[in-house]
């Protein structure tokens, strides 16, 4: 089964654009305070084959779903750098439940531009038969709608993700 969802949005601000910017190219940081995420990792950016390899951001989204319950699904993306953020770049996995995360933030003057899309993989058990197939429709609508739900999270998290990084580099400089 694959779900795919797409989301834009934009979150107003006032902080510095330099910081608003630095905080989008710091998953650790900007992706911190979004609850559905777990085990949030950034590796770090290494020389292979003498070429520099991108940071790689992994996580798992928990998404509570009902007849399969708490859902953790693993995703692993590539972080690029830009002028005005940053954008996840999707890499695939393999298993039963994996995500393909993609997506650019900006920063303004005064506001955050996201575009996330979200592709969720989900390997369900045969369904040969009437009961299989019936399962695998219930299981793919609530899967949806469960999906949908935690992701209009997402914005709330990193707004309030923003507040405290804002804070936090406004009172370093005071020091």
């Amino acid at each position: 089964m694959k779900l795919e969802f797409k989301q834009s949005f934009r979150i107003l601000h006032t902080t510095p654009l330099e910081t608003a910017q630095a905080y989008l190219r710091d998953p650790l940081a900007s992706l911190k305070e979004v609850g559905f995420m777990r085990d949030l990792k950034l590796e770090g950016s290494r020389l292979e084959e003498n070429r520099l390899e991108a940071p790689i951001v992994t996580a798992e989204l928990l998404v509570s779903v009902p007849l399969l319950g708490d859902l953790p699904i693993p995703f692993k993306s590539t972080l690029e750098p830009t002028a005005e953020g940053a954008n996840l770049h999707p890499l695939e996995l393999s298993g039963k439940t994996w995500a393909k995360v993609s997506g650019v933030g900006r920063a303004l003057e005064t506001e955050l531009l996201y575009d996330l899309h979200v592709e969720v993989f989900v390997e369900l058990p045969g369904g040969e038969k009437w009961g299989g197939f019936a399962f695998s429709k219930m299981v793919d609508a609530t899967s949806k709608k469960a999906l949908e739900r935690v992701l209009k999270e997402f914005p709330r998290g990193v707004s309030s993700g923003l507040v405290h990084y804002s804070h936090s580099k406004s009172t370093a400089t005071l020091e």
